[in-house]
């Protein structure tokens, strides 16, 4: 009678040290975005810190270049360089570069020149962090200043609190666990798990410490610069001190005021002041007065000293706290991005917990559903980890190459035809042989086509891999509907059909929230290795723990393959001979999986990359529209299922479709009031519109499925023999798209946003003939 409590209690130590592990990756992943994050703005604080101690130097030279005279006789390099490398110990070296090489340097270390990177501001390698400042003499560009600092000493305080974030981590992470293990599924309230807000809760909490280790890290960053723009403007002033000249005596220094903030437009203000009195000021209406500390900005004095007639010269700047705060934003947002991955990451392992726990009793359809439901999330996760920059590195691969601009729009097609042309096959397979090898050799062949372009970032590599993928995809696709039909229990089918839904929405949703933040960090070659990790892992899991056959088949009677291609062809005309069928995949299946393909997939990410959208953002945008399709999806299908009728439905999703496409391809048309083509505004409408776009094909996917199984077609064919043959005929959606959009592309001249509203036009053309031939009631 003790064996029960005691597996009771090992299955309880499992569950627990999964989540254990998977809470503790879920936060040490947060804390990895976090230093990423750090490590790639605070040195843009720092790379602007160095131009303006560069430009002190710069400021010497110039003038005595301008005169006319070779650099390398510049008679005072060291006593103006010196002071500023002994100043900032962080500071590795200050040169002067010619032609023939260094004139001149200051500092501890040897001079070395870096190439510029993609940022043409900031040059990086494993040592150091380096601007470069052109020197000009009155007619050409004759050398550069270069401005060198230690990497390690830069990054100093970021390193040092790591290791208290990861303890941090390390610890609350024991808290879920600990409650897994104890208290099991007990609730907190109505419905919200315990464990589920105990890793919330301990989400929030890493998030918060790595944000006020942001803040701090930004403030001082900001501060620095704030001296460093101030200490640069007054070096420029100094002649009026070493003359014992006033300020009345020069023309222009307003001026060069007004031409410094332009340079610099985080600032604030800049002002001159003459002891308390502002005697230039960017803002016109403040000369005169006495200077007023704003609120909410990073101030710094830099003292020149007196003038002729013995008043204090101090140069002021004003530097905005908002910049702090806009790239701590930025953080916030990417985090949020992981917290929804990692959530639904940590879901999929404790399925996986449970299925392990279930294997042997596999002869239970509830236990081969808990085993089933990670598969195909798994699948669209790997194949979701590239998609906010997939478009961009094969258009990358293809130029490279010398091919035309329609090379891109080709390969997504070759992964759709692909996973087209496998359906049926692998239908007919599995009717037979059950879903187990599908899967294992779906998996395998993802696997095998991400790691081409891991290894060789060709066109050809790219091309190989949507093949690869394509058919991957397929057999697993079939492979888990097949496993999902044969097993689940009578009354658990909608439960059944929502691990598709949840599979697909939610891998695509962590897939490209995850890839979209990782590919800043380990490139897209390691993002493509992640993909192949994943499918291998998947195709491991499947192997062990899937059965071998079926349980019953899923449809009845044998026949070959060609018997089953002449049957789908048979049932075509009988399909389309029903006008309500015909009318609903044409006007409303074929465009919205052709919108799923050609804008989601293919043309938005293109977009957005030619809008110099970051990466993460990319992917993050794309990740709403798998939130706006899981939101919808359920709420869509009850209604139906509540009301009996599809068509309002299916015309209010097609119509939302529409006006989303319409706001996405408004972004940055002149006719947009001023606020509106802001780079806030702009990315908020791309966001708010792909979610809508989501929400839009959420009342659309299931419900469109009844509709189709109520017109006359199902009189001959069934309802689900309906439903199966328009599953198959929508896939033709998935394969025109890429190449309507890519010709629409050529023919608008590039991947603009207004291309989207010709798709818009079609659209709501097309939802309003389905609403015009649907008003009556008959289905023909």
């Amino acid at each position: 009678m003790s064996v029960a409590p005691a597996q009771s209690r090992l299955g309880r130590a499992r569950d627990a040290l999964i989540l254990l592990v998977v809470t503790a990756l879920s936060l040490l992943l947060l804390i990895y975005v976090g230093y990423g994050e750090a490590s790639r703005t605070y040195p843009r604080f720092l790379a602007e810190k160095m131009a303006a101690q560069g430009a002190l130097v710069q400021t010497s030279l110039e003038n005595y270049l301008r005169a006319g005279l070779p650099l390398r006789q510049f008679p005072g390099f060291r006593q103006i360089a010196d002071p500023i490398v002994g100043s900032d110990p962080t500071l590795a070296s200050i040169a002067a570069w010619d032609a023939a090489g260094p004139a001149f340097a200051a500092g501890d270390s040897a001079p070395v020149r870096l190439e510029p990177g993609p940022d043409q501001t900031l040059r990086v390698s494993e040592e150091l962090f380096q601007i470069g400042i052109p020197l000009r003499n009155r007619f050409e560009t004759v050398g550069e200043i270069t401005v060198a600092m230690q990497r390690a000493e830069a990054l100093a305080d970021l390193d040092q609190q790591i290791p208290w974030l990861v303890a941090l981590a390390l610890a609350l992470a024991l808290l879920p666990a600990i409650a897994r293990y104890r208290f099991s599924e007990r609730t907190v309230g109505r419905n919200l798990s315990l464990v589920g807000v105990l890793y919330s809760g301990c989400f929030i909490a890493v998030a918060a410490a790595v944000v006020a280790m942001l803040v701090s890290l930004y403030n001082e960053g900001a501060q620095a610069k704030a001296k460093a723009l101030a200490d640069s403007l007054a070096q420029r002033l100094k002649p009026i001190v070493a003359y014992q000249l006033q300020i009345g005596d020069f023309d222009g220094i307003d001026e060069a005021f007004y031409d410094y903030r332009r340079l610099n437009p985080d600032l604030r203000a800049v002002a001159l002041l003459l002891n308390d009195t502002v005697a230039i000021h960017t803002d016109r209406a403040a000369q005169g007065g006495q200077w007023v500390s704003e609120p909410a900005t990073f101030e710094y004095r830099a003292t020149i000293g007196e003038d002729g007639s013995g008043r204090e010269i101090r140069v002021a700047v004003a530097l905005p706290t908002e910049i702090v705060w806009s790239a701590v934003a930025r953080s916030i947002k990417n985090f949020a991005a992981l917290f929804l991955a990692s959530g639904l990451m940590a879901f999929l392992f404790l399925q996986l917990a449970r299925s392990g726990g279930r294997a042997r009793g596999l002869a239970d359809g509830t236990a081969m559903l808990a085993v089933i439901r990670p598969v195909f999330f798994v699948a669209v996760f790997a194949e979701s980890l590239a998609a906010g920059f997939l478009p961009q590195a094969i258009a990358a691969a293809a130029a490279a190459q010398g091919m035309a601009a329609g090379a891109t729009s080709m390969a997504f097609t070759a992964y759709f035809l692909s996973f087209l042309l496998v359906l049926l096959p692998t239908s007919h397979f599995t009717d037979r042989h059950g879903g187990r090898l599908p899967i294992v050799l779906g998996a395998t062949l993802a696997a095998a086509g991400w790691l081409l372009p891991a290894l060789d970032a060709s066109y050809t590599a790219f091309a190989a891999n949507r093949v690869l993928a394509g058919i991957g995809q397929g057999m697993l696709f079939i492979g888990v509907q097949n496993v999902i039909v044969a097993h689940a229990p009578a009354g658990q089918r909608t439960q059944a059909a929502a691990i598709i839904v949840f599979g697909f929405n939610g891998g695509m949703i962590a897939g490209a929230a995850l890839g979209s933040l990782l590919v800043n960090y380990i490139a897209a070659a390691g993002v493509f290795s992640l993909a192949t990790l994943a499918a291998i892992l998947l195709a491991l899991y499947a192997a062990v723990l899937l059965p071998r056959g079926t349980q019953q088949q899923t449809v009845a009677g044998g026949g070959s393959l060609g018997q089953a291609l002449l049957a789908m062809a048979g049932g075509i005309p009988k399909a389309l001979a029903s006008l309500g069928f015909l009318r609903a995949i044409l006007l409303i299946g074929l465009p919205s999986k052709a919108v799923l393909t050609g804008i989601v997939g293919f043309a938005l990410p293109l977009v957005l990359a030619r809008l110099a959208f970051p990466q993460e953002d990319i992917g993050q945008i794309i990740m709403l529209y798998g939130c706006g399709v899981l939101l919808a999806s359920a709420p869509a299908s009850r209604h139906v299922d509540r009301t009996g009728r599809s068509g309002p439905i299916l015309v209010a999703g097609s119509l939302a479709a529409g006006v989303a496409l319409a706001a996405l391809g408004a972004v940055g048309m002149p006719f947009l009031p001023e606020f509106l083509r802001t780079p806030l505004a702009t990315a908020l409408i791309f966001a708010g519109g792909t979610l809508l776009l989501g929400l839009a094909h959420g009342c659309i996917n299931a419900p469109i499925i009844t509709h189709v199984s109520q017109t006359s077609a199902a009189a001959s064919l069934g309802a689900a023999g309906t439903a199966a043959l328009y599953r198959v005929l929508e896939r033709i959606g998935h394969v025109a798209g890429p190449l309507v959009v890519a010709q629409m592309f050529v023919l608008a001249g590039g991947a603009g946003p207004h291309v989207l509203l010709w798709v818009a036009v079609g659209i709501l053309t097309l939802a309003g003939l389905f609403a015009l031939f649907s008003a009556s009631r008959r289905q023909n």
